[in-house]
């Protein structure tokens, strides 16, 4: 048996958002760094336009650009918002997981996963995503676990129920 505990904060909220973003949005970084190029190409190409007409500064083309660098921050700034709306923020969780099952306890509440309910398992630098859903994970932070050979059970664990991923 395998026993973790952490403290659901901030840090771990925004950990656990970048991760699981990371995870589910392959397409849409690349995506949005695309847009990104593009809408300085054409902020550039606008300008010098405008230049060449005569006026010296284009606000269309300066608000979009601020917008585009500004959604980083809007994202993180809602993630922060949604956390705080949270009961369980700032609670200690404990996770105890063996074989057959994944329990949790967070301030009073509990919660038993079996391998089966499991979505699947990954490892990621910053420790474990176990989701429970395509798109819905929980982090098990790396610095939480006591040792690597819990590290090593949780993958055997995951590997023993078809549900590991690296």
């Amino acid at each position: 048996m395998i026993e973790i505990e952490y403290v659901y904060d901030k840090a771990y909220a925004l950990r656990t958002g970048w991760a699981i973003t990371k995870r589910q949005g392959r397409i849409l970084i690349p995506a949005y760094c695309i847009v990104l190029f593009l809408a300085t190409v054409g902020v550039i190409l606008l300008t010098v336009d405008n230049i060449r007409a005569g006026a010296r500064f284009d606000f269309i083309a300066l608000g979009i650009v601020v917008w585009l660098w500004s959604v980083p921050f809007w994202v993180r700034w809602r993630m922060l918002s949604r956390f705080k709306k949270t009961p369980l923020a700032g609670k200690a969780a404990k996770w105890a997981i063996d074989e057959t099952s994944l329990r949790q306890w967070i301030g009073a509440s509990e919660g038993t996963l079996n391998w089966s309910d499991i979505y699947q398992c990954v490892e990621i630098r910053r420790g474990f995503l176990i989701y429970t859903q395509p798109s819905m994970a929980a982090l098990l932070p790396a610095e939480a676990f006591a040792s690597e050979a819990d590290k090593e059970k949780l993958r055997g664990f995951a590997r023993a129920a078809g549900k590991f991923k690296k």
